[in-house]
């Protein structure tokens, strides 16, 4: 930040110290694109599809301890991708509400180009249902 946005105050203790201030013309830049929210009917679908996976995973492992088939593999595959897709899903569902709070410790990449890519798609559609109101 510039050195004229950091101002000097002081705390309970009166001791001073530097300050970052927000600006009113950045809470306006930053309102400007919403947030993007998980709903929660997605977030519990995520969940029990995981669950679902995670059982398919574990019905994998115990038919191919009984025997080598294609069905036990089938499951066996299918519940590992599923539930490793589904792990990222949610790990994404956490980074953008943390995103959205301001209160991330990490960047992600991969997150922060999905991020991305869905709140301009909600600001697109936020900008067309107020157009269709006028």
């Amino acid at each position: 930040m510039q050195e004229k946005d950091k101002e000097i105050d002081k705390d309970v203790n009166g001791t001073l110290y530097k300050s970052n201030r927000i600006q009113k013309t950045d809470l306006k830049k930053e309102s400007q694109i919403a947030p993007f929210k998980v709903k929660l009917p997605l977030k519990l679908f995520v969940f029990a599809c995981s669950v679902v996976s995670l059982s398919w995973f574990f019905e994998g492992h115990r038919r191919f301890q009984q025997a080598l088939t294609m069905d036990a593999i089938a499951y066996l595959a299918v519940g590992v991708f599923l539930t490793l897709a589904l792990v990222v899903v949610q790990a994404f569902f956490i980074y953008a509400e943390e995103k959205a709070k301001g209160n991330r410790t990490r960047t992600i990449k991969l997150f922060d180009k999905m991020y991305e890519t869905l709140t301009k798609r909600q600001a697109k559609i936020n900008v067309n249902e107020i157009g269709r109101q006028d």
